[in-house]
């Protein structure tokens, strides 16, 4: 019979284990169906910004991201959000794509699309690498536009929010990394790529 995460013990080690990069800290491929709910990329409106505005819901201000000094003149500053919501019984994963440009309404795009197992595997490996996110020491003062941020989601488990693009950009996103002077950012240049060639076929 297969065995579950119902040890309390097992459970705090695991909590650790998304915190810390302890030894023997990787999920196992069972774990990782266990515990990983969605993905998100996103940059200005997240998911539920989007919904909010454009799907007749209440509003929600959960992670609205304020821009950041030297932003681009209002006509070109755009938001986006990639949601992948992981269903662990069909193993597959339904992927959903918001856009505007941030002064123009009109210019509002949605797509969804499911993604088969072989992609669900593949996103299970990234996602439970040991190297997801990194940590570099950044200087003050940085200047540029609004950040793209990738949120994690697992069951029992504190969320993870980190950088994307590197270690180029501001201190965080939370408020001990930048006390620190510190930028916890996604380590893997071939996910990143991922996301952006998966934006680029949801957009057609």
């Amino acid at each position: 019979m297969k065995k579950h995460l119902s040890s309390p013990l097992l459970k705090g080690f695991v909590f650790l284990c998304l915190l810390l990069p302890l030894p023997g800290c990787a999920l196992k491929p069972d774990q990782a169906h266990e515990n990983l709910e969605s993905l998100e990329y996103f940059q200005r409106m997240d998911r539920q910004d989007f919904l909010a505005k454009y799907g007749f819901l209440p509003p929600i201000f959960d992670s609205l991201m304020p821009p950041a000094m030297a932003e681009l003149p209002p006509q070109y500053q755009t938001a986006f959000s990639l949601f992948l919501r992981f269903d662990h019984e069909m193993r597959q994963i339904q992927a959903e794509y918001h856009y505007q440009k941030m002064i123009d309404p009109s210019t509002y795009v949605q797509a969804r699309k499911t993604l088969d197992e072989k992609t669900y595997h593949s996103w299970l490996k990234r996602l439970n690498a040991p190297d997801l996110a990194c940590q570099s020491e950044v200087g003050r003062g940085w200047s540029g536009p609004a950040p793209e941020y990738l949120r994690l989601r697992r069951k029992e488990s504190a969320t993870l929010l980190i950088y994307a693009g590197g270690n180029n950009g501001p201190e965080g996103p939370d408020d001990e990394s930048e006390s620190k002077g510190l930028r916890r950012h996604l380590c893997q240049a071939e996910t990143q790529a991922e996301l952006d060639a998966l934006i680029t076929q949801l957009r057609g």
